[in-house]
Formats: structure tokens, C-alpha cells, sequence
């Protein structure tokens, strides 16, 4: 009969082993998943910095459009000077005249006008790509947090699991040894 006992007891502290075995099992799962769901958010910050990145290559490109379009207009625009100098000129009204300064006025002022627009446009251009990457990043930064949520609840629930586990194998250790010393 003690040899049955103490074949019964062997069995009792073999399920209490199993159910630590289990617990830490369920402990290192719970470690696992938070880590991946951290490296999940860590992804989300690299994300995050290429939005930034491409956001500046962007805002670069509006500005030497703009810098571009604007050197463009100057061209243009004396060109036009000139055309109207030689215009008129040939029709005998002279550029230090009146009605030559009153045209030349008018042209300069046109191209002015044509110059604010291009930065008025390259303004709004950059606007666009400014709220288009905030987006962007207000959409990553929501899955981050998500991702980050969802890792430690994974690591709360691992870790009830490890601690039911272990209430749960004490328990049936102190049942088994009352049956046991019962008998």
C-alpha cells in the first residue's frame, strides 16, 4: 500500500509539474506575442519616418517648380517687354512716353500678378502634401497604438492563463493529496 501512495503522489506532483510546465508556456506565448506586435509598431515608426521623408522630397520638388516656373515667367516676360518695346516703337509711340510706360506698367504688372499665382499654387500644392502625409500618419500611428494595445492585452491574457494554470494545478494537487490521505 505504500508503494500505491507513493505512486499516487508521484502522479499528484507530475500533474502539479505539467500544470507549471503549461503556466510558463502560456507566460512565454504571452511574452512572444507582445514582442511581435511591438515590432509590428516599430515597423509603423519606419513607416512613419519615410513619410516624413517623402514629404520633404515632395515639398522640394513644389518649391524648385516653383523656382522653375518663376524663372520661366521672367523669361517670358521680358521677352514680351522687349516685343512690346519694338511694337511700338514701330508704330511710333516711344517706351519713356506715357502711353510706352503705361504699357510696360501694365505688362510688369501682369507678370506680377502671374508670379503670386505660381507661389499662391505651390502654396497650395504643399498644403495638399503636407494633410495628405499628416493622414498618412495618423493612419499609422492608429494601427501603432492598436498594435501596441493588442500586445498587452496578449500578454494580460497570457498571463491570467500562466496564473489560472497554476490555481488550477494547486488546486488539483491539494484535491489528489486529500483523496490521497484519505484512503
Amino acid at each position: 500500500m505504500c508503494d500505491a501512495t507513493s505512486a499516487q503522489y508521484g502522479m499528484a506532483g507530475a500533474q502539479a509539474g505539467v500544470g507549471i510546465g503549461n503556466a510558463y508556456g502560456s507566460y512565454l506565448q504571452g511574452k512572444q506575442n507582445e514582442s511581435y506586435y511591438n515590432y509590428l509598431a516599430k515597423q509603423g515608426e519606419r513607416q512613419m519616418d519615410k513619410i516624413d521623408e517623402a514629404l520633404d522630397e515632395q515639398l522640394d520638388d513644389i518649391t524648385r517648380a516653383k523656382i522653375r516656373s518663376k524663372k520661366q515667367l521672367i523669361q517670358q516676360g521680358d521677352q514680351a517687354k522687349a516685343d512690346q518695346i519694338v511694337s511700338m516703337a514701330a508704330n511710333g509711340v516711344f517706351s519713356d512716353s506715357a502711353l510706352g510706360d503705361m504699357v510696360l506698367s501694365d505688362t510688369e504688372k501682369r507678370i506680377e500678378e502671374d508670379a503670386e499665382t505660381i507661389s499662391y499654387n505651390a502654396r497650395l500644392e504643399e498644403y495638399r502634401a503636407k494633410l495628405q502625409s499628416l493622414n498618412q500618419k495618423s493612419q499609422v500611428f492608429a494601427d501603432m497604438t492598436t498594435n501596441r494595445i493588442q500586445g498587452g492585452n496578449a500578454r494580460s491574457a497570457a498571463n491570467m492563463q500562466a496564473a489560472n494554470t497554476l490555481l488550477t494545478s494547486g488546486v488539483n494537487l491539494g484535491s489528489n493529496y486529500l483523496k490521497i490521505k484519505s484512503k
